[in-house]
């Protein structure tokens, strides 16, 4: 009997992101097929046996891995293929979560005189500590003391949700995919500096003036659009 497919998809995607649902086996021959990717499609899904769970939570964390090249990497996948019930009928539901951050270059200036005395990637804190003699009668006077610490991290983060229902019909097979897609760019960036002046020159350190700022923007960045 002549097999057929029906197939309805409905797509909604907020941005194409980076995280991809199919196999590594699937990434890296692109025509080797996994069970996880004939679970994304309904008419590959009955070639996965039985019930199926797919699972990546070993790199579900709530922390950061830093790879080789000082950027985090979180990413997993968690899904469920059922078996059959009311008579042929199959379901799969698949999420995942894909999460990376770069440490953006910083230079920093904690008692802004025009030259950035400490620079680094990611997260920098400097610290200036002067003694002055005011007079110069060799006493010290005043001591200026500067703390700068300031922070600037790139971040994504990309999600994929995918539940299809596939049933017998005939000799062939109807399937409902949906599957929506999103990624979500931010920048996020702080600085504090604390300026604490004391008097020296009596017989106590006397702090006489303190000043300080603490800094911070949060820009989000998402491109909606759909494709169906």
């Amino acid at each position: 009997m002549k097999k057929y497919l029906m197939l309805l998809m409905l797509v909604s995607l907020v941005a194409f992101g980076q995280l991809n649902l199919q196999s590594f086996r699937r990434q890296a021959t692109y025509v080797i097929y996994d069970d996880l990717d004939n679970a994304l499609m309904p008419w590959r899904i009955n070639e996965v046996d039985g019930m199926r769970v797919f699972t990546s939570l070993s790199n579900l964390s709530s922390g950061t891995e830093e790879l080789m090249n000082n950027t985090t990497d979180n990413t997993f996948v968690i899904g469920v293929v059922s078996g059959e019930f009311f008579g042929g009928m199959r379901a799969s539901f698949i999420v995942g979560n894909h999460k990376n951050e770069y440490p953006g270059h910083l230079s920093i200036d904690p008692d802004n005189d025009g030259v950035d005395e400490y620079d680094g990637d990611g997260s920098v804190e400097g610290i200036i500590d002067n003694y002055d003699d005011l007079n110069n009668d060799g006493d010290i006077d005043q001591r200026d003391y500067y703390r700068e610490h300031a922070t600037d991290f790139y971040k994504d983060n990309a999600h994929s949700a995918l539940f299809m229902f596939t049933m017998p019909i005939g000799g062939g097979m109807f399937g409902i995919t949906y599957r929506r897609n999103g990624i979500y760019y931010w920048n996020e960036e702080t600085d504090t500096l604390l300026h604490n002046i004391y008097d020296l020159s009596g017989t106590d350190t006397t702090l006489v003036q303190t000043s300080g700022y603490d800094e911070g923007n949060l820009d989000n960045y998402s491109d909606p659009s759909t494709n169906i």
